[in-house]
């Protein structure tokens, strides 16, 4: 009857410390493609000072943002859906017109230049302007007060890995300053095992 309860004990511990692993590598998944994005909103401004500037499909120059700055414009967040990605994986669709395929020179994924073909457990996003949620800014590489909201900018993963209705977030925030990107050091994580 003892050795019946200690390896129903054990067992149980086991269970919780799986699970609590497959959470924890699930949300690096969502700490590399936040990562990713933001290094892709840095490549994306830098394209914009080569000489091969963004074209739009009409031919022309792709606009530049305010004050002259080029940064991408919004890109949809994927899936389009959040349910979607509630207590399961998203298959993207990388066919022209569609998740990470929509957009142009200008905005959107394609003007980003960020792709992904496997299968996620996050939804993704990015934006111009304020983060999607209020967060406690990371210390150094938060937007300072004098930064125009039009000058900042948010990536993000949001996530429901137990289907429980609470939201898991990982934020990457960043911010124009003298016609270069900026890069939060850190990133604002809220319930990252949700």
């Amino acid at each position: 009857m003892v050795s019946f309860a200690i390896a129903a004990t054990l067992s149980a511990i086991a269970v919780a410390g799986m699970r609590r692993h497959l959470a924890f590598a699930k949300s690096a998944e969502a700490l590399q493609s936040v990562g990713t994005i933001g290094r892709t909103v840095a490549a994306s401004h830098a394209n914009w000072n080569t000489a091969q500037k963004p074209k739009l499909p009409n031919g022309k120059d792709a606009p530049k943002g305010n004050a002259g700055i080029r940064i991408c414009a919004d890109a949809a967040p994927v899936p389009a859906a959040f349910d979607a990605v509630k207590k399961r994986k998203y298959q993207p669709d990388n066919s022209p017109g569609h998740d990470y395929q929509t957009g142009d020179a200008a905005i959107g994924w394609r003007c980003l230049g960020y792709q992904n073909d496997q299968a996620q457990h996050y939804q993704l996003a990015y934006k111009i302007g304020a983060p999607p949620i209020s967060v406690r800014p990371p210390p150094n590489g938060s937007p300072p007060p004098n930064v125009p909201i039009t000058s900042r900018w948010s990536a993000y993963a949001r996530g429901d890995l137990d289907g429980d209705g609470i939201q898991s977030w990982f934020i990457l925030n960043g911010y124009i300053k003298n016609d270069e990107i900026v890069i939060a050091s850190g990133m604002f994580i809220q319930d990252q095992e949700e």
